[in-house]
């Protein structure tokens, strides 16, 4: 049961690093709570999650409505919606170590990027928070005596389709941008001797929140430029203005 637990959080993108048990008759529920539980401590923000179906011993999970709000200050409600995440889980690997995910997919997540006036957003501030939860590169210490040893987990594929992000820069130049995401393909997490939750939580929202990032900073930088020159533009005829 302990093994089936953290399965179940490591789907959900949660950072709990512990083992846990059912702690109801309602097992999709259980997962459902410890989502929003482990999430907000991972991301920093509130975590809200619409709806869980697990079904461990078929292989198959799905998480439907994971978002995650906005930092304080901004205007959007949500920064990212992950949409609809399925999950392809190695039957086999439950009677060892590592724990292997085959692959997961990200399907048609939503993200809203609200850009400050000195560049700075609200994913760019979740970012922050995730990434003191990241993979240190070191190698992990041996469990003292008495303690719990943590499951190992690892993911072979990850796969982000049919993502649209809403960069928001009217603080910049009054203007909101909707762009559309090609298919991404993120690796895998954890290779062969796998990580514990906590990192590979981490890991993988690092990694979606990035594409976010990535995908509005050419518009953003063409954004600031474009402002600049205008702002500059206008002081020259200022300082220029004749008689």
């Amino acid at each position: 049961m302990k093994k089936l637990g953290i399965v179940a959080l490591i789907i959900l993108l949660i950072c709990g690093g512990a083992l846990w048990y059912l702690a109801s008759q309602d097992w999709n529920g259980f997962i459902k709570s410890q989502m929003e539980i482990r999430g907000t401590a991972l991301m920093g923000e509130p975590v809200t999650v619409q709806e869980v179906d697990l079904k461990l011993f078929e292989g198959y999970g799905a998480i439907k409505g994971f978002k995650v709000a906005s930092p304080n200050g901004y205007e959007a409600k949500h920064a990212i919606d992950f949409g609809e995440m399925a999950l392809k889980i190695d039957i086999n690997s439950l009677r060892g170590e590592p724990l292997v995910i085959e692959e997961v997919t990200i399907k048609d997540p939503k993200a809203f990027i609200e850009f400050t006036g000195t560049g700075g957003s609200n994913i760019q501030e979740l970012i922050s928070n995730v990434k003191k939860h990241l993979p240190k590169g070191q190698a992990q210490p041996e469990p003292k005596q008495g303690d719990t040893k943590e499951t190992l987990i690892s993911i072979k594929k990850i796969t982000l389709t049919g993502m649209a992000v809403q960069a928001d820069v009217r603080k910049l130049n009054s203007k909101v941008y909707d762009l559309n995401v090609p298919t991404v393909e993120l690796g895998g997490i954890g290779g062969e001797k796998g990580l514990p939750a906590d990192q590979i939580g981490a890991e993988l929202a690092n990694r979606v929140l990035k594409v976010v990032q990535d995908q509005a900073e050419d518009l953003t930088k063409q954004t600031i430029k474009d402002k600049a020159e205008k702002e500059g533009k206008k002081l020259l005829d200022k300082l220029f203005k004749k008689d």
